[in-house]
């Protein structure tokens, strides 16, 4: 896998935004989201949203506040709201996860970042930024912003997984998510379109897998 060490999700948003420093910011220093310098808030003058209750604070860098960058992220509600693929061409919002699953298994190339919205608390995405600050720069093997975590996908074997999720999806007895996910019992094998041979790929190869979840949940 490889991830961009140099420009970052903050700065690559704020390019293609055409986002620029704001007059408004009272002080210039590091950003404690992101670590670039510029134009900044401090901390608790943004509305709450990097305040005490920003639950991701021990991750924070040492810094002077928050950047113009990071802010305008904060206040593009659709950034909150909805799936998105970021790279250097824009940020595309994706509102379908039939959209999603296509731009997952065709990435675009060069440094570029994807978020899964899969909760509803908006301060959950808003920690997760900490952790996607570092691009992606592979279109094979990359990390995937779900809420507040990173999940590692390789695009072929995530592929195989919607192929099969959406076989199973498809069937006149399709199982539930639940089965879908594992581990498969003998109810499940009696209920629906199950084969032996299914059940114990889902409990032996996809259980418990982050990448597996994700997978059933966009071919619901």
């Amino acid at each position: 896998m490889t991830i961009d060490g140099g420009l970052t999700l903050s700065e690559l948003v704020a390019q293609v935004d055409d986002v620029q420093p704001s007059e408004e910011a009272p002080r210039s220093g590091r950003c404690t989201i992101c670590a670039s310098g510029g134009s900044c808030y401090p901390l608790k003058g943004t509305n709450g949203v990097f305040s005490n209750s920003f639950t991701s604070d021990d991750a924070l860098s040492s810094g002077d506040g928050v950047c113009y960058r990071c802010q305008h992220m904060a206040k593009a509600m659709d950034y909150r709201r909805y799936h998105w693929v970021a790279d250097e061409s824009g940020v595309e919002v994706i509102k379908k996860r039939p959209r999603l699953i296509e731009r997952l298994l065709d990435p675009p190339g060069g440094p570029w970042m994807v978020q899964y919205k899969d909760g509803s608390d908006f301060l959950t995405v808003l920690n997760g930024w900490i952790y996607a600050q570092r691009l992606n720069t592979s279109r094979e093997d990359y990390r995937l912003l779900v809420d507040k975590q990173m999940v590692d996908l390789n695009r072929e074997w995530f592929g195989e997984m919607i192929a099969f999720g959406r076989d199973l999806r498809d069937r006149e007895d399709q199982p539930s998510k639940r089965a879908m996910k594992g581990p498969v019992t003998a109810g499940d094998l009696s209920r629906y379109d199950l084969s032996f041979e299914e059940a114990r790929r889902i409990d032996d190869e996809l259980t418990g897998r982050e990448d597996w979840r994700i997978a059933v949940q966009l071919v619901e």
